[in-house]
């Protein structure tokens, strides 16, 4: 059979090479040893056909002949010859596995997928290998597929390329080691994945439900937004949050509330201030009072740890409470206060201030975190002239809106701590008062509504009352089950119950009954009638995020976005493993590996002489070399004390090797020998500035020195 390959793609150069350049090549390339999956008689059919190709370039005769059969006559104006033909490699069946190594080494996946996957099909593989180097092969072409997708930013195809590596790994189980590595970078791929499928126009529905599945999946694996499981994102608890704020403006008010509400209940206090928005946002939108009743319910939870005076208002203001919002104002609470000064100052009626400004809130507040909102969208005015609206808010009595505590479920506490509750405080979000649980309002399946419908039970002693909502949003969740990571995952409970209510602890004082306040139709007409003259003069109004759980999050947002290859950074060793496995190299992979380098010289070179040190930081060739200068200094009872300081001064990848990488660092070294017996100085101290290159090597799928030279000397 004939492979596209020549003896020079073989050895990784370009055909005007000298014979310096063909000596080197051919030592690099044998020192760039594949995957220890493979078995040696691949490799060593492998290494034959590097030979094949290396003694026929470095004999002048031999390569004079190869280059007039492939390449012609030179071309005096390019200065060198071009191809007559496609050149092609001739091989053998046993010398086939050999070549699919050489293509995977050279970055050529999709021949090494044309001509590797037929052979799983047959009954007997080739020779030179045996039928589980020819499925690694295969598996590995998939695998580096997806991390070129991955970098190219196509996180879908991304992610589809792994799966099908998934899939092979699977029918095999011979692999376990490999299997693990490409369901971890398939879990570090899934933010960007879900950003691709929620954030890119023009998905479609079946796209769009599977973002939300992989989001739900991925909250799941956290044990909740505030979670403290492991996801394997990479992501800690505090980029999460940015991460899911991050994701608010592509989502929908629907799946908000169907994201939200049932994180809520963990509970979550981030999720449930979330919820209080896409609440008030949903009865605006759908001019549906109810969802104001449940986000002013769940307001009231939340009131004993954050403050939510601005909300709560607004709330009152939908509700048509307006002797409230007047005795709020009154009071000079201080993020309202903040709000209306300015007008307030200038003379204007407090309700209409405090109306003109829930307009900007919604607008600048709420609107720009919804893909399906809009100021035309979020109308006040279109709220409060739809008849059902007014007609809800007419039969409202004052006292049925104070319902702190009439959705939360019998068995939660008043109080919870961290160790009563599966949540996780943020310190970005709220560094200092504890979360009390919170159960908002549940909700069934039916889109339709009914008013609310106040009750008290004859059996119930006085001062209990009773709450009952109907339902309040339709979301079938039935499809978000799976994971995303190749196997399914039971419904996490979208759905929950729509039954509601509980009795408000009998040693509450009974409260004072205000006398009751309705809107008419027709006076609320002429209200806002008089309020659309000032809105058109109104000046922009500043809002204070003050008191904002999010408010820090929107400040320092996650660098994740669809243009821009992942790059996390965890905190502990796995995270530094994860880096040096990244497909795509960049500034922090160097100064990771040459860092390594650095800390694993003080071990290897130290009085413990930890040769270990250095086997996930060199390549083989440099390896042995430091391995044998390390047991030479144990061997004459001496080790060396170092202090190092690093800058990266630049980082190249080689444009016809991604797998090859050169880093220029400058490095200040103080090098103290002592004596091992005495633990004695011996010598004096040597201070080096240098400028050191380094070669690296993606060596077994981890980032490896291969080569160090120093380039200048500014001692």
């Amino acid at each position: 059979m004939f492979i596209p390959l020549d003896f020079y793609r073989i050895l990784g150069i370009p055909p005007q090479s000298g014979e310096e350049t063909i000596e080197q090549a051919h030592q690099d390339r044998l020192l760039q040893l594949p995957r220890r999956e493979f078995s040696d008689a691949a490799v060593n059919v492998r290494n034959q056909l590097l030979a094949i190709a290396y003694e026929t370039l470095r004999d002048p005769e031999k390569r004079l002949a190869y280059d007039r059969e492939w390449w012609g006559v030179e071309d005096m104006a390019l200065g060198e010859a071009l191809p007559l033909a496609t050149p092609q490699l001739e091989c053998s069946p046993e010398q086939k596995i050999g070549a699919l190594l050489i293509l995977l080494d050279l970055g050529e996946y999709e021949l090494v997928l044309k001509y590797g996957e037929p052979t799983l099909h047959e009954p007997v593989p080739p020779g030179g290998g045996t039928a589980q180097d020819y499925l690694l092969s295969v598996i590995l072409a998939h695998w580096e597929l997806s991390r070129e997708r991955w970098q190219q930013q196509q996180y879908e195809f991304a992610a589809t390329a792994s799966l099908k590596a998934l899939a092979r790994l699977q029918q095999d189980n011979s692999f376990p080691e490999l299997e693990e590595e490409i369901r971890q970078e398939l879990y570090r791929l899934r933010p960007y994945r879900i950003l691709e499928l929620l954030a890119r126009q023009g998905q479609g529905e079946a796209q769009r439900q599977q973002g939300l599945a992989l989001l739900q999946a991925m909250i799941e694996d956290r044990g909740g937004i505030e979670g403290k499981g492991e996801d394997y994102s990479g992501l800690g608890n505090d980029d999460f949050l940015k991460f899911i704020h991050q994701l608010r403006c592509y989502l929908t008010v629907a799946e908000q509330n169907a994201l939200f509400l049932p994180e809520s209940q963990r509970p979550s206090l981030v999720a449930s201030y979330l919820v209080v928005h896409s609440l008030m946002a949903e009865g605006v939108k759908e001019q549906q009072p109810i969802a104001i009743v449940e986000a002013k319910s769940l307001i009231a939870q939340l009131e004993n740890c954050q403050d939510l005076a601005l909300e709560k208002a607004i709330c009152e203001l939908l509700l048509g409470q307006t002797e409230t919002v007047l005795a709020a104002i009154d009071q000079g609470e201080p993020k309202i206060a903040t709000s209306l000064e300015s007008k307030l100052a200038a003379g204007e009626d407090p309700l209409t201030a405090f109306y003109t400004f829930t307009e900007q809130w919604l607008e600048e507040e709420i609107t720009p975190y919804f893909s399906d909102l809009s100021p035309a969208v979020l109308s006040l005015k279109a709220y409060f002239n739809n008849p059902s609206v007014q007609e809800y808010l007419e039969q409202l009595e004052p006292d049925s809106l104070t319902t702190d505590h009439s959705f939360a479920p019998d068995t939660l506490p008043s109080t919870a701590t961290e160790s009563q509750t599966p949540m996780v405080h943020s310190s970005a979000a709220f560094p200092d008062r504890p979360l009390a649980p919170t159960a908002p309002p549940r909700r069934s399946r039916s889109s339709r509504r009914s008013r609310e419908t106040i009750s008290s039970d004859s059996d119930n002693s006085p001062g209990f009352s009773t709450t009952t909502l109907a339902p309040a949003i339709a979301y079938d969740s039935d499809s978000l089950s799976s994971n995303g990571m190749g196997g399914e995952r039971p419904s996490n409970g979208f759905t929950v119950n729509s039954s509601l209510g509980s009795a408000v602890p009998e040693h509450k004082p009974q409260r004072r009954r205000k006398k009751r306040v309705t809107i008419k139709p027709v006076r609320f007409g002429i209200f806002l009638l008089c309020l659309a003259a000032i809105v058109g003069g109104t000046a922009a109004l500043v809002i204070s995020r003050t008191g904002s759980p999010l408010a820090t999050l929107a400040e320092d947002p996650l660098d994740v976005s669809l243009n821009q290859a992942s790059e996390f950074i965890p905190d502990d060793a796995t995270g530094r493993t994860l880096i040096l496995s990244q497909p795509i190299f960049s500034q922090q992979v160097g100064q990771l590996v040459v860092q390594n380098w650095l800390d694993g010289k003080k071990l290897a070179f130290g009085p413990d002489h930890d040769f270990a040190a250095l086997d996930g930081v060199l390549a083989p060739n440099l390896l042995a070399q430091q391995r044998v200068r390390a047991q030479q200094d144990k061997a004459q009872q001496r080790y060396r004390q170092y202090e190092h300081k690093l800058e990266i001064l630049s980082y190249q990848v080689d444009p016809k090797n991604p797998n090859q990488a050169t880093v220029t660092a400058r490095v200040e070294e103080i090098s103290q020998p002592f004596s091992l017996s005495n633990q004695q100085a011996n010598g004096s101290a040597t201070r080096d500035d240098l400028t050191v290159r380094y070669q690296l090597v993606r060596h077994q799928g981890i980032w490896k020195i291969t080569q160090i030279q120093v380039v200048t000397n500014h001692s």
